[in-house]
């Protein structure tokens, strides 16, 4: 103990003069939220079990392009979201893997994006949409965005649409529209809580709050702790915590339904250097993907610092309903950087990054 936390411990004893009665009962206080705590953090461990490995049934080597997500559109195309090459946008055939086009230059131009992230709500109906929603990370505008337009009439005019995002929206990522009026989405460098959901008509913004799991974490730690990944239907939202192994369930309202946990929650090491968690963290939960009636996750179990150099560490993809039952857990000898899921013809398809042996991807597909 320090010399000025010695003279504090004696100032309080001194100014506080605690009975033998009051110090016992003070000791069995701290006894039970230790205790309380302690179970909080241990309660319904569950294990995850019937694990089905994936073998991969196509496979296609590609230039890197930073590639941080993918998705699927309709029955034929697969659309990788950049976030370092000359263009956003790569189009390829979802069967046979070839590229057919790219687009999409940084700028500030009426076609033009600066880091543009795909809304999390896009593969809802994936079959039935014509146009997909995008927000720019580093410009407050929303791109709606005709990729098969786009393909057949070889240019952007009338199949790009922008308009500015309201300035409560803007800085957001994770982005879910959950009705016509409501979104939702997180502020990752924003203490008020895990996610919002913001009303376009009212203009009211709604913070979840975070549930304390730990003791004396000073408030600029908060949203690194419980940073997460996203994603939402018409009836329930789901966060999926990156530094513990905790997947929550959430109604359009924002109140808890469900909860799941597969390790013991344990306190992420904070760095004195910076605010946020130590790299030496084990990351749970990276990617998230929602469709119709499923929402996957990815868990990869690995600190961002082995992460980061390699690839070549097992991963799961954890598939639920929306009432937040475990369906299926797939097994990965790698972890990919991003995945998606194919809702029509029941397959996941997977980006790798080959680094640090060279600068391509590939990109598999998977039978489930």
């Amino acid at each position: 103990m320090k010399t000025s936390d010695i003279k504090k411990h004696k100032y309080y004893c001194k100014k506080y003069n605690l009975s033998s009665l009051q110090r016992l009962l003070l000791y069995f206080s701290i006894v039970i939220l230790t205790t309380i705590e302690s179970s909080c953090l241990n309660k319904k461990i569950e294990k995850l079990s019937n694990l089905i490995p994936l073998v991969s049934q196509q496979s296609a080597t590609i230039q890197d392009g930073c590639y941080h997500d993918i998705f699927i559109i309709h029955d034929s195309l697969l659309v990788l979201i950049s976030e370092c090459d000359t263009n956003y946008f790569s189009v390829y055939n979802k069967r046979t893997l070839k590229l057919i086009t790219t687009f999409g230059n940084k700028g500030k131009g009426p076609y033009d994006f600066d880091f543009p992230f795909p809304f999390k709500t896009n593969n809802l109906e994936q079959g039935n949409k014509l146009s997909f929603d995008f927000y720019n990370l580093n410009l407050p505008t929303i791109a709606k965005i005709n990729f098969e337009g786009i393909i057949k009439d070889n240019i952007l005019k009338n199949n790009i649409q922008t308009q500015t995002i309201d300035k409560e929206l803007f800085g957001l990522d994770e982005l879910c529209q959950l009705s016509n009026d409501n979104l939702a989405g997180c502020d990752h460098g924003n203490p008020n809580g895990l996610f919002t959901i913001y009303n376009k008509s009212t203009k009211n913004q709604m913070w979840i709050p975070y549930t304390p799991l730990f003791k004396d974490v000073e408030s600029r730690y908060l949203n690194s702790i419980y940073y997460g990944t996203l994603c939402s239907n018409s009836q329930a939202i789901v966060f999926a915590y990156r530094y513990l192994d905790i997947i929550s369930f959430y109604d359009l309202d924002g109140k808890p339904i469900k909860q799941h946990s597969y390790s013991q929650i344990a306190k992420p090491l904070l760095s004195t250097r910076f605010s946020g968690v130590e790299d030496s963290n084990r990351i749970y939960y990276t990617h998230s993907f929602g469709t119709t009636n499923s929402c996957l996750v990815l868990r990869v179990t690995q600190p961002w610092n082995i992460l980061r150099d390699s690839n070549q560490h097992p991963s799961e993809i954890l598939s639920f309903d929306w009432d937040g039952n475990l369906k299926s857990v797939y097994t990965l000898n790698y972890s990919p950087w991003c995945f998606c899921f194919d809702e029509k013809e029941n397959a996941i398809f997977c980006i790798e990054r080959n680094f640090p042996i060279d600068g391509t991807v590939n990109i598999k597909r998977y039978q489930i």
